[in-house]
């Protein structure tokens, strides 16, 4: 069948692939969401360079690009990722891992699909999606926070077991919730029967879903590469909120939200510059232990987000000087000097922490000796008087938000956030400076902490809150799940048969599904005649590809 055909037919090919993916999904014991008919342009376009399906108001564009650039691109201000626009699809990179996206709109033609040549600036070899997705995996929970961002819950279908926030919860556990868990990514290699199983799972997966959200590593063709972690500063990660929503078309609500985080970030930096107390900056400890010692961490988003909130984080000469090993991985965007338990030097540095920051791993939140005693202290009395962090009651970890298995929402909702954990740095550095200050409080935990516990604080402020599947609203059923529709960027008059372009806030008012050679009618009229005249031809076709399998 040629494509002109194809695209003929009015929502024939989206209901198709629907019902083929159904099936697929049902066979392999999995969920699988439906595609809202909104979500298409119908009739369905035949070529690439119809229409201009993302103008400008719908481009994740932030500051206008500073070297001469060619008509399409658009430049952004995270490091790791681009976006290309053109008529019916775009181009997503992560540069970093030399990953290439092609995304085309539902309703258009697939350009990878095309002759070489045929559909400018996609890459050969390249993986297509046809957008919006409506129906991933995630395997990784930093993705979580970017979808709760974007109201993209109600398009996940499978979710990671060792998720946090409520929804994701709800959809991941198996006992209060829906147990719509991605699987398990931690297989003993020597267990041949267990690994079959995990290749049948991940082979299940990727039927029920339209897409599979990873971190670093996914070369299977539905998967997508999220290495938000590795861009090296806090806004640069949190613009990663455009290269998820590039998926989506949802670009004008995460412009909105970004430029939102982006001032709140600015407006805490210059606070806590300009209402510190007067002498010098906090020396901050953001520290990790083993049973052989302890890393001072030195990822750059780490050290940026210390002296954005008024802190000094501990310098390279001044470890190197103390005797320790640096290491780093460009790659992954971490750093760390690691130095021996029980050493001078070791002991000479915390001496000098009136703040330490502690992601050292605890099966559950520690106390304060447990702490201590990761550090090489024997005791509490010890640590603090050896160490001013202590003294003052200037500890913390990472386990402000948790979930009931003990997973940390810093994991999950902070990298979309800075503001927020800003917010918390701002309170751990200089609280003088954030009880003072009403802007300190205007995160979610308002006086409290969102991501951060002070280690032994008396009362609830500074304790661990733990996330619920119960307190989920956004799935109010596990089995009878429904996405809200994401209109196209234009949208066909049905009494011209010319497609137009639609106001970014009223997309789905306008959205119609014209009959092909019907007269003018209502949308709703228009949107019957269509269903109904395709009702056979789909009927007639989905038994064919049904029997396929």
């Amino acid at each position: 069948m040629r494509r002109e055909s194809i695209s003929a037919l009015p929502g024939l090919l989206a209901l198709l692939l629907c019902a083929a993916a159904g099936r697929a999904a049902a066979a392999a014991g999995a969920p699988a969401l439906a595609r809202p008919a909104q979500d298409c342009l119908t009739p369905a376009v035949a070529r690439v360079s119809e229409f201009n399906f993302f103008p400008e108001d719908y481009r994740s564009v932030i500051a206008a690009p500073r070297p001469p650039v060619e008509p399409g691109t658009t430049v952004t201000d995270a490091a790791d990722f681009s976006i290309d626009y053109f008529g019916t699809y775009k181009v997503v990179t992560a540069r970093r891992f030399n990953a290439t996206y092609v995304l085309y709109q539902c309703g258009t033609p697939d350009p990878t699909k095309l002759p070489p040549g045929a559909a400018e600036g996609v890459p050969r070899g390249a993986a297509s999606f046809e957008i919006p997705l409506y129906s991933v995996a995630v395997t990784d929970t930093t993705v979580n926070g970017f979808l709760s961002e974007l109201g993209l819950v109600d398009r996940v279908a499978l979710a990671s077991p060792y998720s946090v926030g409520d929804c994701f919860l709800r959809l991941a556990d198996s006992t209060d919730g829906c147990g719509l868990a991605v699987p398990d990514s931690y297989v003993d290699p020597s267990d041949a029967a267990a690994a079959a199983r995990a290749r049948g799972a991940e082979a299940a997966m990727a039927n029920a879903t339209d897409a599979v959200f990873r971190g670093f590593e996914g070369k299977g063709p539905k998967d997508i590469l999220f290495p938000a972690t590795a861009d090296p500063g806090p806004l640069n990660r949190a613009e990663w909120v455009k290269y998820v929503a590039a998926f989506f078309n949802k670009e004008v609500q995460a412009n909105a939200l970004y430029a939102e985080i982006k001032d709140a970030y600015d407006r805490l930096k210059a606070l806590a510059q300009s209402k510190r107390p007067p002498g010098p900056r906090p020396r901050v400890a953001w520290v990790s232990a083993n049973a052989s010692g302890v890393s001072f961490r030195l990822d750059a988003y780490k050290t940026a987000l210390l002296e954005d909130a008024g802190g000094a984080p501990f310098d390279r000469a001044a470890l190197e000087a103390a005797g320790a090993a640096l290491s780093s991985d460009p790659t992954f965007g971490t750093a760390a000097a690691f130095l021996p338990l029980g050493g001078d030097g070791l002991a000479a540095l915390l001496a000098q922490a009136a703040v330490v920051i502690d992601e050292t791993y605890h099966p559950a939140p520690p106390a304060p000796g447990a702490v201590a005693a990761s550090l090489g202290f024997a005791s509490l009395p010890a640590a603090a008087a050896a160490v001013p962090a202590f003294g003052r009651g200037a500890v913390f970890r990472l386990e402000g938000e948790a979930s009931p298995a003990g997973g940390s929402g810093w994991f999950e909702g902070a990298v979309a956030r800075p503001d927020w954990v800003l917010a918390d740095l701002v309170r751990a550095v200089n609280p003088e400076t954030a009880a003072a200050n009403s802007l300190a409080s205007q995160s979610p935990a308002g006086e409290d902490f969102n991501f951060l516990t002070q280690v032994g604080a008396p009362g609830a402020l500074g304790a661990t809150r733990t996330t619920s599947a119960a307190a989920c609203t956004a799935v109010p059923s596990c089995t009878r799940r429904a996405a809200a529709a994401i209109c196209p960027n234009a949208y066909r008059d049905c009494a011209t048969g010319k497609l137009r372009a639609a106001d970014p806030e009223k997309r789905c008012a306008t959205w119609s599904a014209c009959e092909l050679g019907a007269p003018a009618a209502g949308n709703s009229a228009r949107a019957a005649g269509a269903t109904a005249a395709a009702g056979a031809a789909v009927a007639a076709a989905a038994g064919a590809v049904l029997a396929l399998v």
